[in-house]
């Protein structure tokens, strides 16, 4: 009875871990406007174009210096996103890069490390950055840190992180998961400008996009929370179910 009940209930876990999975597969980079899925409270609150709101986005990334030299690191002030809004960021790339013909940044050969200078308004006591990553392997996401400094690394944890979307293969020739990321900082405080850093953790990582929003406000945010999904307690609640089951139906088996 015992046997027969553990290779009965393999193939519905196995459903179960298709079905987790299944669930996960989907990509997004969210705009203010947007509702965020899974977090406890609103992550904009705010329009692109509203006063005290800036935006930069970049879906390809340019070296611009010259002679282009792809190897020596270099910074592109030239975001590609449609619809900038407030001044421009800037976004600098470590050495080590190849030039791709996708406009991914990536490296055949070394881990690589990026920051971006993100200006903000002013206009208000608070503010709120809310920074997205789209990668084709996984980023060193302990790597993303704040800095009120431009000219300093950063140390600022964010005060929410989240995983927002994740598929299957990558774009532009580069193999693996696509993965979307959020981080959000909520400061109280403004100034004119901010530094977001992070890094890949080894070769063969490809940055894919980078977004950066923010707003400032006399009133202070409230801070969201990375929720499960709802799926995900489902499925937890159908494996405890089986497991209940299996302990019930082997119980009345050994009496």
């Amino acid at each position: 009875m015992g046997l027969s009940l553990r290779l009965s209930v393999r193939p519905i876990l196995g459903l179960i871990g298709a079905f987790l999975v299944s669930t996960a597969v989907k990509a997004d980079i969210y705009a203010p406007g947007d509702s965020v899925p899974d977090t406890s409270s609103e992550v904009f609150g705010w329009l692109r174009g509203d006063a005290g709101s800036t935006y930069s986005g970049w879906d390809l990334f340019e070296n611009n210096t010259s002679p282009n030299d792809p190897i020596a690191g270099y910074t592109d002030v030239t975001p590609d996103a449609p619809g900038q809004f407030g001044d421009v960021a800037s976004f600098t790339v470590s050495p080590g890069s190849i030039a791709t013909g996708s406009g991914n940044i990536y490296s055949p050969f070394a881990a690589l490390s990026f920051y971006s200078i993100v200006p903000t308004g002013t206009a208000g006591s608070n503010t709120r950055i809310v920074a997205q990553f789209r990668s084709i392997g996984e980023l060193d996401y302990d790597s993303i840190l704040l800095s009120a400094s431009t000219g300093t690394a950063g140390t600022i944890a964010p005060t929410m992180m989240k995983e927002t979307g994740r598929g299957v293969g990558g774009g532009g020739g580069f193999s693996g998961e696509s993965v979307d990321y959020l981080a959000l900082w909520d400061i109280s405080d403004s100034q004119a400008e901010y530094r977001i850093d992070f890094a890949t953790p080894a070769p063969h990582v490809s940055l894919d996009q980078f977004h950066v929003d923010s707003f400032t406000s006399n009133t202070a945010f409230v801070s969201p929370t990375a929720i499960p999904e709802p799926s995900s307690f489902a499925a937890i609640g159908m494996i405890g179910g089986l497991l209940t089951l299996r302990r019930r139906r082997r119980k009345t088996a050994d009496r």
